[in-house]
């Protein structure tokens, strides 16, 4: 007994203790932000076009005094900011986006943020794991377009929040933007829809120089460039897939009044380009062509793909204005078969003479599919080989193999001469992911002694049929 108090008092003893530690507790992560124009604290917009996005502004973001063990989260937030003479900054009006061009470490896993609006009681987390310290950069800009003149004011606020340690003060960029009326830089489209141009030639057939963006540019009393780059992945939106530049099938071409287009002929779409050239700062309007040639569209995936473009205009003191354009296309599903029996007649065999050896002849059969899904390929006979009175010749008469001409993982199931018989035979069957092929059919006629002598025909159904 007691044993069993000395246990008791000194539990109470221990318990006693704990209540009287301190919790653990972690220092504090430092997050300093920083413009990279003007002011360190401020983003200032003081540009003459109501249309479109302008002069990008980065922002350099440095965390410090991590713990690589301990989760930490970097919010995003836009309140309010009372300045004289300013009105409260409208939602939308300020766009953020991930750099192409600043330097990132691959392993932090931040937001990838392509044209993302800033928009009041909506925080954005900008990164939400552990990490050590680390220095990363967003592009700030505005996209003025439905929005009246006048100038506006907003403050962005970032916190940086730790599970095991006290919150410190936010930080804070202020943000000034003045809207006024002037079209230095415009952008249209073939699509006639605003900051979207739609490709429209890949399923109604190849139609040079339809699909286009148009630039109109003021004088600017400077010489200056247009270039042209891909912002953020190229995604078919239906199976999620991306794709490289490359990849995408578009090819482009540039033609100017005035200054020199570097693409002439339709070239492939490719990460950043210079597409332009004016050496005399002379006003001008540019036509940037697109297309996807049908044979292209033909071989890739069916989806809704699109991406976005930025067009920069750069000028020889340095500064540049931006415009961005969301290209959007349609690859039309494929499941196709078509055949080839050449200019012999096809499967009409003529003359014949019972006894006389085999006669061959050769079907091509093209197989065009980008559904990736397995496929069979079904040959179809509603009567034996015959002649023109309705004779049929026996069945081992007709007889037909199969020839694969690329290495691929379908099966073709007959490689030795094999009879036809009437109603389906499937010749070949695709691999799992339902590649196209093409394939060589050889079909070989024999006329048996004692059968009638003359021509022969036999009719052939071909059918694809997904598994």
């Amino acid at each position: 007994m007691a044993g069993k108090k000395t246990f008791f008092a000194s539990f109470l003893l221990w318990f006693a203790v704990c209540l009287m530690l301190p919790a653990l507790s972690y220092a504090a992560p430092v997050l300093t932000v920083d413009a990279l124009t003007g002011h360190a604290n401020e983003i200032s917009f003081n540009q003459s076009d109501a249309d479109e996005p302008t002069q990008a502004v980065r922002v350099q973001f440095t965390v410090t005094g991590t713990d690589p063990n301990q989760s930490y989260t970097i919010i995003q937030e836009v309140a309010p900011l009372m300045h004289s003479g300013y009105k409260p900054l409208p939602s939308g009006m300020l766009e953020f986006s991930t750099p192409m061009d600043a330097p990132r470490d691959p392993s932090v896993n931040l937001l990838h943020a392509v044209h993302m609006p800033v928009v009041e009681n909506q925080p954005v987390v900008l990164y939400d794991a552990p990490g050590a310290d680390f220095t990363f950069y967003y592009d700030y800009y505005y996209r003025a377009s439905g929005f009246a003149d006048g100038s506006y004011a907003g403050r962005l606020m970032f916190r940086i929040i730790s599970a095991n340690a006290r919150e410190p003060e936010p930080r804070f960029i202020d943000v000034f933007i003045t809207v006024e009326n002037g079209e230095a830089f415009t952008v249209t489209t073939s699509s006639q829809m605003d900051g979207v141009l739609e490709l429209t030639s890949i399923s109604e057939g190849l139609q040079p120089d339809s699909d286009y963006v148009e630039f109109a540019i003021d004088s600017a009393g400077e010489p200056f460039e247009l270039h042209q780059q891909i912002n953020g992945p190229i995604r078919n939106l239906m199976t999620g897939k991306t794709l490289l530049p490359e990849e995408s099938g578009i090819l482009f071409k540039a033609a100017s009044a005035k200054g020199v287009a570097k693409s002439l002929d339709y070239s492939p779409l490719s990460m950043e380009t210079s597409i332009y050239r004016n050496d005399k700062g002379y006003p001008d309007t540019l036509r940037v062509f697109y297309q996807i040639p049908p044979a292209v569209a033909a071989s890739m995936d069916a989806g809704n793909y699109a991406f976005d473009l930025i067009y920069r205009l750069v000028y020889t003191d340095g500064r540049q204005l931006y415009r961005t354009l969301q290209v959007v296309y349609t690859i039309d599903p494929v499941f196709s078969v078509s055949v080839d029996s050449g200019l012999d007649g096809g499967l009409n065999y003529r003359d014949m003479t019972p006894g006389e050896g085999a006669v061959e002849k050769l079907i091509k059969v093209k197989i065009s599919t980008n559904r990736h899904r397995p496929y069979k390929l079904i040959q179809s006979a509603a009567k034996l080989m015959t002649d023109p009175l309705g004779r049929t010749l026996p069945e081992s008469s007709f007889r037909v193999r199969g020839i694969k001409t690329q290495d691929i993982g379908g099966m073709m199931e007959y490689e030795r001469d094999t009879p036809i018989s009437t109603g389906d035979m499937t010749l070949y069957t695709s691999d799992d992911d339902g590649t196209s092929e093409e394939l060589q059919l050889v079909y070989t006629l024999e006329v048996p002694g004692g059968s009638p002598s003359g021509d022969y025909g036999a009719a052939l159904n071909f059918t694809l049929v997904e598994k």
